[in-house]
């Protein structure tokens, strides 16, 4: 999956998330529903979705270990 196209899916997400929930990017429970929201679209499982997003520097799980 092409690191801009999960960066565009995020970015889309961010905007209204932060309105939502203040500091979202500190809640693991809505990390990973995003993960499972938009892992269909890769053909890949939420799992994969949350390394890269860690790996990618796009959304960093606090203390992950990957």
């Amino acid at each position: 999956m092409p690191e801009t196209r999960l960066g565009d899916l995020f970015d889309g997400f961010a905007g209204p998330a932060e309105r939502l929930v203040p500091n979202f990017m500190e809640s693991g429970e809505l990390r990973d529903k995003f993960s499972q929201t938009i892992a269909p679209r890769f053909g890949v499982n939420a799992q994969v979705i949350a390394i890269r997003l860690d790996r990618d520097g796009i959304w960093p799980a606090t203390g992950a270990v990957y």
